[in-house]
């Protein structure tokens, strides 16, 4: 290869290069902006966005001394519940029913879950859960399915103690949710009480609910 072919190679090398730099910095910049760190659940962060196929998922860990900030940016939505440990196929059928509404009522998916599993907190840490998928993946398949916003609320003793009614306010009513789908044994509130039989009544009739 002679002096001047590879004088225009290296250009544009070079040139790909800076581009592709310029690239991650726009994305790390962005990352930056949708990032909020708060010392509200240990040292962990509360919410921030995951980036997932050129476009985000937000994250957000519901805790009792931060839920009240974040309600403020709580929007009407259609909200699939659920732990979803491994986002099987059952879980992935009740996610695009949910998906199906949203997209109807053009309105965002968003999902709840809780964490830790109940059964540990319940237990006091007697019963260890096996988790079958790591967040960061199940993150992904969230997105893959086309949920926008992912709300992972802090499963404590005071959670656990909310009548089914509180449950459907503080955290379906005062998230946004305006239309509920779950699994057929889906259950809510202190022991399980509230089920989606129950949510309308809950709702004062302003949540419908899928199973």
């Amino acid at each position: 290869m002679n002096s001047e072919k590879f004088g225009i190679l290296y250009d544009y090398t070079n040139c790909v290069v800076k581009l592709q730099r310029l690239a991650l910095r726009a994305v790390s910049i962005q990352l930056m902006k949708s990032i909020w760190i708060s010392n509200a659940w240990g040292a962990d962060q509360s919410a921030y966005a995951f980036l997932i196929g050129g476009t985000f998922l937000k994250v957000i860990h519901i805790t009792n001394s931060n839920r009240d900030a974040f309600l403020l940016e709580a929007k009407p939505c259609v909200m699939a519940l659920g732990f979803f440990d491994g986002v099987h196929l059952g879980h992935q059928a009740v996610i695009k029913a949910a998906k199906r509404v949203a997209d109807e009522k053009k309105l965002p998916l968003v999902i709840m879950s809780f964490f830790p599993h109940p059964k540990e907190v319940l237990s006091n840490g007697k019963k260890i859960v096996s988790y079958l998928m790591p967040l960061v993946d199940k993150q992904k398949k969230f997105k893959a399915l086309g949920v926008e916003i992912f709300y992972m609320v802090q499963f404590n003793f005071e959670f656990a103690g909310l009548t089914p009614k509180q449950f459907v306010q503080n955290y379906l009513l005062d998230f946004g949710a305006q239309q509920i789908v779950a699994g057929f044994d889906f259950t809510y509130g202190c022991r399980g009480e509230g089920n989606m039989d129950r949510v309308q009544a809950d709702s004062d009739g302003r949540i419908e609910s899928i199973k």
